[in-house]
């Protein structure tokens, strides 16, 4: 019988209609009270409705019919936990440890309290001290007592310590004799944290001695860093220039005799260029030029020893980086490049002519030309035909040598160098013609084309051709990348990033809207998998990840791709209804909140993700030579852009619910934005905010009937006009292609997108019978249409009869002098790939064309 009066609730969860559910096990409750089953069902639903507040509400009306039941109070704090209801979780673990009086439940509520005082809501500063006092008494009593057993529970309390400044007390627990010291003694990260303590106290013999005992066991190079810091801090308080000497050679002594150790050489050869950065920074000229001769013979030396090994440039680019900025003028700066650049050449020669011996051998050639790279970089070299030099001879290599026949991997970095290469040549010669880039973007893309083809799985060859496609307007190739990438070989938010970012930019109409999709399944599966997490610490006590786990659902939820991906994923699921009859029930159930925290999401949209993936070889800070600053067609975000694109659903909103009061507030909120500093915005952005507030002005006053609205509507008209394709001049074929690459498809997204939100001011106007109004819009809208897709179909046109052609006559000419012998390359070697390269672009193109067609169609 009850299995048959809960088969509604299990079909409802079943295909994951969790309002039906909830409305299945209501009724259930009305009938009986007491039916355990829909209790259980209904927490359930709350729970995967993402509604812990009343999840815990049924728990603790439970707890009224059985106070001391052990199962409900932990079903409570564990709901609260999943949800970070710190407070609620609190009183819970309290409960917990005054009626069970376990380690486990008192632990339970130190960790409560200190995430209380670590991620407040609405508290004072002195609350917060409270519960990290009370959290420092319950672990200090349980260190005393003996409870406190594991590193697991230290590292609690040491947080707790730490949040109070409390350092010194830190260091004191962390130095204690007993069993705990030797748990401490076997946990690489807590014998660092004590090393760092030392540190913060300025113990600097105590860092010296704690850092020399760990390097004696192991090679962990944060503790090399740590040790060579503390040294060389302590020199300072050395008056004898002896004395200073003395010290520094027993640094390197202590860093050789751990070298020999087998498996070691590599950490300790780095340890000595890092000595000789410290000194040098520190002033020490004299003692750093007796010990170790100088900086730069140092980083040569380390260079030069671990060449073969694809670490190698990993490993030294800081220090090349750090080098060259030392310098205080210019002339001081270009001396450094080209004294770097004199042992570079004959290096580079030999390791050009050995490549082809062995794997290793191609390795260093490749090291060498990242090196040359990186230089280049640095010195902010000017002549594209600079950049393009050796881009031939890498081609070579990496496509046609006997070496890529084997599929070294040297060979596929050279693929990438010397599309790198290009990319940088392209926006060196054409700073400011975005029309003629495309072209050597186009052959970019070309070479990874090829790399694609000829290696097993490129992922990094992967990763910039999906970036150059998203540069080039031409998503299906993009969307083709992405479905085969491995994953696992980068961060998730990498990939969200890359995708989203564009799809923000592009709107929700184009074709990338499904790369946007992918993203908010990996999101959604973080925000169902993560919670079940929260339960897994607490029950095994892994403390240490608790602020790992919070901060990572908390990027879920609030970094700038999931918030925005959401958004475009909600107005793409409410424009797809060829009819629009759910329009309004759709946007009236839509979760509406506004973007708080904008300018901590926006450093975590660029902190949150694989940032070794993207740069150009170059550091993140070196803007001019990154790839993810060079291909993004738009400007980077700034705070404007994160609160204007949070206002747009939220105006939608309340036009679907006749909200004309916040309606107005949000309008002139965007308007302010607007106003205050419109180049934070892209052209489309900037267009598309601009034509939301129009659309928000015009259901105001034809809701009102205050005033007349004719004026507002053919505001509305002009702004989507302005953003359709003008008239395609078959005979400008270079034009007309440039512009299809870098304008027109987004141009056209953006009207689309404001005509579908014209669309929901007249159904809304309809809707809460403004008949009048509502018929007017229509009309001006219908002739809209009309008149939009005879221009979309004349781009369609012109797409599918001219593309391919110009593409062969604009991008693949060898015109540019600094780019003949890399198009004659490819044009006679790799003709194949250049014609598939085409066809993909072209087919990208014609289908975003096409797909924007049926969005205009199917409105009427």
């Amino acid at each position: 019988m009850e299995n048959r009066q809960l088969r509604p609730v299990y079909d409802a969860l079943d295909i994951g209609d969790m309002k039906r559910a909830l409305t299945e096990c209501n009724r259930l409750l009305r009938r009986n009270p007491n039916h355990s089953s829909a209790k259980q069902g209904l927490t359930l639903t709350f729970r995967t409705l993402g509604m812990p507040k009343e999840e815990i509400e049924v728990y603790q009306a439970a707890l009224k019919h059985d106070p001391g039941s052990e199962r409900l109070n932990r079903n409570i704090f564990m709901a609260a936990a999943r949800n970070h209801l710190y407070p609620t979780q609190y009183q819970a673990a309290l409960q917990l440890s005054k009626q069970h009086k376990t380690d486990e439940y008192s632990w339970w509520v130190i960790a409560s309290l200190l995430l209380q005082a670590k991620f407040p809501e609405n508290t004072s500063q002195s609350s917060n001290q409270l519960q990290l006092t009370l959290a420092e008494r319950m672990a200090e009593k349980a260190l005393v007592d003996g409870r406190l057993q594991n590193t697991e529970q230290l590292r609690i309390y040491l947080e707790v310590l730490d949040l109070q400044g409390k350092h010194e007390k830190m260091l004191e627990i962390m130095t204690g004799s007993g069993g705990l010291s030797e748990r401490i003694a076997n946990d690489a990260d807590l014998v660092t944290q004590r090393i760092e303590l030392y540190i913060k106290n300025n113990d600097l013999k105590g860092a010296v001695a704690a850092a020399t005992h760990s390097l004696e066991d192991c090679d962990n190079w944060i503790d090399y860093k740590h040790y060579i810091e503390a040294t060389v801090l302590a020199l300072k308080t050395e008056t004898q220039q002896q004395a200073k000497v003395d010290a520094v050679n027993g640094i390197l002594a202590d860093i050789q005799r751990w070298g020999t150790v087998r498996g070691r050489n590599r950490n300790a050869a780095l340890a000595r260029v890092e000595l000789a950065l410290r000194l040098a920074a520190a002033g020490e000229t004299a003692i750093l030029e007796s010990a170790l001769g100088s900086l730069s013979k140092q980083m040569w030396a380390y260079v030069n020893e671990f060449q073969y090994k694809a670490i190698c440039y990993a490993d030294i680019l800081s220090y090349f980086v750090a080098h060259v900025n030392m310098a205080s003028t210019d002339n001081e700066r270009l001396a450094t490049i080209d004294a770097h650049r004199a042992l570079l050449t004959p290096l580079l020669a030999n390791a050009k002519d050995s490549a082809s011996k062995s794997d290793s051998e191609a390795q260093a050639w490749v090291n060498y030309e990242k090196l040359s790279y990186l230089l280049q970089a640095l010195s902010h070299e000017s002549s594209a035909q600079q950049w393009t030099t050796s881009v031939v001879d890498m081609l070579k290599f990496g496509l046609d040598s006997d070496a890529s026949a084997e599929t070294w991997p040297a060979c596929s970095d050279m693929v990438l160098l010397s599309a790198q290469r290009l990319i940088r040549s392209a926006f060196v010669a054409f700073p400011d013609d975005s029309e003629k880039r495309q072209s050597v973007v186009f052959k970019a893309l070309a070479v990874l084309e090829a790399g694609i083809k000829q290696n097993k799985n490129p992922y990094h060859l992967k990763l910039y051709a999906l970036r150059l496609y998203l540069y080039l307007s031409s998503y299906e190739r993009a969307k083709a990348i992405h479905g085969l990438l491995n994953v696992k070989n980068i961060q998730h938010d990498t990939l969200g990033y890359m995708i989203n970012g564009h799809g923000m930019a592009l709107g929700c109409f184009m074709p990338d809207l499904e790369l946007c999709y992918d993203g908010i399944t990996f999101y959604d599966r973080g925000q169902s998998t993560i919670p079940r997490e929260f339960e897994t610490i607490y029950e095994k006590g892994t403390y240490s990840n608790l602020t790992d786990f919070i901060e990572f659902q908390d990027n879920l939820i609030n970094s700038m791709q999931r918030v925005c991906t959401h958004r475009l994923a909600l107005r793409g699921e409410v424009f797809e209804h060829g009819d629009l009859t759910e329009l309004l029930s759709l946007w009236e159930e839509a979760h509406i909140e506004p973007l708080e925290k904008a300018p901590e999401m926006l450093k975590a949209m660029h902190d949150n993700r694989d940032t070794r993936v993207f740069p150009l070889l170059t550091p993140v800070d070196m803007p001019d030579a990154n790839l993810e600053m060079l291909t993004r067609p738009l400007p980077l975000p700034q705070q404007d852009w994160v609160r204007a694109n949070s206002l747009i659903p939220q105006i939608m909103h309340y036009i679907a619910m006749d909200d004309a009061v916040t309606l107005e507030i949000k309008t002139a909120e965007l308007e302010t934005i607007l106003a205050s500093d419109p180049q934070s915005l892209s052209p489309q952005d900037l267009v598309l905010n601009t034509g939301v507030c129009q659309l928000a002005r015009l259901y105001i006053r034809a809701s009102t009937s205050k005033d007349d609205f004719a004026d507002q509507l053919n505001l509305v008209i002009a702004t989507i006009t302005e953003s359709l394709p003008g008239d395609i001049d078959s005979t400008s074929s270079a034009e007309n292609l440039g512009k299809l690459a870098t304008a027109l498809l987004r141009d056209l997204a953006t009207s689309t997108e404001l005509f579908s939100y014209a669309l929901v001011v007249k159904y809304a106007l309809a809707s809460h019978l403004h008949s009048a109004a509502a018929r007017n819009v229509a009309q001006a809208l219908t002739a809209l249409r009309k008149s939009a897709l005879k221009q979309v179909y004349a781009l369609r046109s012109w797409v599918d009869k001219n593309a391919s052609e110009a593409v062969d006559e604009c991008w693949m000419s060898p015109d540019e002098e600094f780019l003949a012998d890399v198009t004659d390359f490819m044009c006679e070697r790799r003709k194949s790939v250049v014609a598939v390269t085409t066809k993909q672009c072209v087919s990208g193109w014609l289908r975003s064309v096409k797909n924007m067609i049926g969005h205009w169609e199917r409105r009427s």
